[in-house]
């Protein structure tokens, strides 16, 4: 399977020989998640890390470029579209969206997307721009949940 590069400057890598870039086996949910939920079904992974542990979710979806969190702290939960960074230099992707240069995170501001009382409709309702949240994600780059 080619492993192709998507993003040349996406990671921030601390030593100049660290790999910046994101690439294809990065996209969808980390295995990390897959082995803490037992599955690699994305509606069943999803429904672990946001409706059983109740993580707050960052991932970058490469269809629009753009950062997006749902944030299970928050009540009603919100999804939100993260606003970039007006000081953001280009360089480095994961800086596009943050506060004080740290990176995108469930932080961040950013446009009300949707919200919800029942974290249990999430899976079936959420879509950006009309794709289901399940597709999303299969396109994305899940960066954190906390």
């Amino acid at each position: 399977m080619e492993n192709r590069i998507l993003v040349e400057n996406f990671w921030n890598v601390g030593d100049k020989y660290g790999d910046k870039t994101l690439r294809e086996n990065e996209l969808g949910w980390p295995l990390v998640l897959q082995q803490d939920a037992q599955s690699d079904y994305s509606e069943t992974i999803f429904r672990y890390v946001i409706e059983q542990i109740g993580f707050n979710l960052v991932f970058y979806w490469l269809k629009d470029r753009n950062f997006y969190v749902i944030e299970t702290e928050k009540e009603p939960i919100e999804v939100r579209r993260l606003y970039p960074n007006p000081n953001w230099d280009g360089k480095c992707e994961f800086f596009k969206v943050g506060l004080l240069g740290e990176g995108a995170s469930s932080c961040s501001a950013g446009e009300v997307l949707a919200t919800f009382d029942d974290v249990t409709r999430i899976w079936n309702e959420l879509k950006i721009y009309e794709i289901p949240i399940g597709e999303v994600i299969a396109h994305s780059c899940v960066v954190t949940w906390d």
